[in-house]
C-alpha cells in the first residue's frame, strides 16, 4: 500500500467525499511571503535585530505577525510588551500595505482555479495574514465573494500547525451545510500548514509554491503549482 492511500484511512475507517476547501492565504493565493520577508527584515532592522532569509522559512514563516515579533523578540533578549509588540505589527502593517499595493502578484492560475472551485464546493480562508489584507488582496484581484468564510490573524490565538483556523473555518462553514473535517480539503504551501490540516483531520494539497516538493512529503497530494492541479487529482483523494 502507498503511502498516499494509507493517509486516506488515518483518521477514519471509512472514507468520505469531498464537501468543502480551505484555502490559505499568503503563498497560496498571493506570491508574497518574500514581502512579509522583507517587510519583517525592516521593521526588526530598525530595532538592531537582523532576520536572515533561512531563519523566517525554518522557524516563523506560519507564525502571525504578533507571534512572529514575540518570539524572534524573546529570542534575541529585548523586552516585550503588548503595547511593543502591538506597534510593531503596526508598523510591519503600513509597510506591508504601501509596498504590496505597487507589487501585488498572484500565484498562476488561482483566479481561474477559485472559479471552478467555488462552482462545486463551499471555499474558505484559513489564514495567519490579518483580514484586512486579505479583504483588500481578494476584492482587488476579483475573488472576494467566491469565499463564504475568512479566517485572519486576529480570528484565532494559536499559529499553524496548530488545527484552531482550520477548525474555526468549517465551524463558520457549518452555517450553510453539515461538513465533517474528513470532508474537507486544505490547500497549503508550508510544512506548518499540513501538518496544522493533519490535526485537524483534513486532508492536504501542497503547492510547492514555498518549500520543495520533498519537502512538503507529509501532504496527501503535492503539486508543483495551480498549473498541475485537476479536479480529478483533487476528487481522488475522496470517494465519490
Amino acid at each position: 500500500m502507498t503511502t498516499q492511500h494509507s493517509r486516506l484511512t488515518t483518521h477514519d475507517s471509512r472514507l468520505f467525499s469531498l464537501k468543502a476547501i480551505i484555502f490559505d492565504f499568503n503563498g497560496v493565493i498571493v506570491n508574497d511571503e518574500p514581502i512579509h520577508l522583507k517587510m519583517f527584515q525592516k521593521i526588526l532592522k530598525e530595532e538592531g535585530i537582523r532576520l536572515s532569509a533561512q531563519e523566517y522559512y525554518s522557524h516563523y514563516l506560519a507564525f502571525d505577525d504578533k507571534n512572529c515579533f514575540e518570539k524572534i523578540l524573546n529570542k534575541e533578549g529585548h523586552p516585550i510588551s503588548r503595547s511593543k509588540i502591538r506597534k510593531l505589527v503596526e508598523r510591519k502593517a503600513h509597510a506591508y500595505e504601501a509596498y504590496i499595493e505597487k507589487h501585488l502578484t498572484l500565484f498562476a492560475g488561482v483566479k481561474k482555479w477559485v472559479n471552478i472551485l467555488s462552482k462545486k464546493y463551499p471555499l474558505a480562508i484559513a489564514s495567519a495574514a490579518l483580514g484586512s489584507e486579505i479583504g483588500w488582496i481578494l476584492k482587488r484581484a476579483g475573488i472576494l465573494k467566491k469565499f463564504k468564510v475568512i479566517i485572519a490573524a486576529e480570528d484565532t490565538k494559536k499559529s499553524k500547525p496548530d488545527p484552531e483556523s482550520y477548525l474555526l473555518a468549517l465551524k463558520k462553514l457549518n452555517r450553510f451545510k453539515k461538513i465533517l473535517p474528513q470532508e474537507c480539503l486544505v490547500i497549503e504551501d508550508s510544512i506548518a500548514g499540513v501538518r496544522g490540516t493533519h490535526k485537524a483531520q483534513m486532508k492536504s494539497l501542497a503547492l510547492a509554491h514555498t518549500y520543495s516538493k520533498s519537502q512538503l512529503k507529509e501532504s496527501d497530494l503535492v503539486l508543483k503549482s495551480f498549473q498541475e492541479l485537476s479536479l480529478t487529482k483533487i476528487q481522488g483523494l475522496f470517494k465519490q
